[in-house]
């Protein structure tokens, strides 16, 4: 069996499942990659171990966000065309090239599988686009194998757009989570020292990892944190871990309320995250 994936850009909690399915007896994997970089996640450069395959994106990256010219990418179709798939699995249904591999597998008479983490809040705001999005989807969701979901309200999307409940298999977002254990214990046994050195209080800290973002709300975490200082808790710190476009707005906003306790570290790699779980009270 060969399988080509076709997916934006490298991600953490997909690799986990790209390398599994590398190691698989009778599966020979391919992953391409339609986009260079995501500077907005810094998930950029990401190590693999698998037969990845990045595509020539012409696209500038800041037009990357923008329906079907999101990523534009010449050598998809003769890439595909070159590893002769027996399947595809498509993530995403936005942009140009990602309806080419399907309408490319239509014709050829190859099963593929859309996969996507969409939800059925999508539904409720009608745009022009999703109208003719939803056309198209409806399309290639009739000539889909099937779908993976990764969870309810995931599979609730799927079903709306034709693919009904036989034709989909679960899929969860993948985590290393031996890995994270393993290393984040390492560091909790030297708690005082790391927090030393990270230049953190040795009383209670909260713990924040992700993107700076508004559907991430930090505002109304650093209003929380206020709060608790108005109620008299004193021996509570928290750290920021992350960048992205809230970055300056969160900064004002802890400036301008004079809040004391709050340590920003901005963008960590992900080897460098179970330092700071380890340290940390609560998540």
């Amino acid at each position: 069996m060969r399988l080509a994936i076709i997916n934006l850009v490298q991600t953490p909690y997909r690799e986990p499942i790209y390398e599994a399915l590398s190691r698989t007896a009778g599966l020979t994997l391919r992953v391409f990659y339609l986009q260079s970089r995501d500077s907005v996640r810094g998930w950029s450069g990401l190590t693999c171990s698998y037969d990845a395959a990045p595509l020539r994106c012409l696209t500038p990256e800041p037009l990357y966000p923008l329906p079907l010219i999101g990523a534009v990418n010449p050598g998809l179709i003769p890439g595909l065309r070159r590893f002769q798939p027996d399947c595809l699995v498509v993530h995403g249904y936005s942009y140009l090239p990602q309806m080419q591999a399907m309408r490319w597998a239509i014709r050829q008479r190859i099963p593929y599988l859309l996969w996507g983490d969409s939800n059925t809040y999508k539904l409720a705001r009608p745009r022009p686009w999703l109208t003719l999005k939803g056309h198209l989807l409806r399309y290639f969701c009739r000539h889909a194998a099937g779908a993976l979901t990764i969870g309810r309200l995931n599979e609730q999307f799927w079903t709306h757009y034709g693919i009904e409940p036989r034709r989909q298999f679960r899929s969860p977002l993948a985590v290393d989570n031996d890995y994270f254990r393993v290393q984040a214990e390492t560091f909790r046994q030297q708690k005082t020292i790391q927090r030393q050195m990270l230049g953190l209080p040795l009383d209670r800290l909260l713990l924040y990892v992700g993107r700076f973002a508004p559907a991430k709300n930090l505002p109304a975490l650093l209003l929380a944190l206020e709060a608790c200082r108005q109620a008299g808790v004193t021996n509570l710190s928290l750290a920021l871990v992350g960048d992205g476009p809230d970055r300056d707005r969160v900064e004002r906003l802890i400036q301008r309320r004079q809040l004391t306790g709050v340590f920003l570290f901005g963008f960590q790699k992900h080897s460098e995250l179970p330092r700071f779980y380890g340290v940390s009270d609560a998540l």
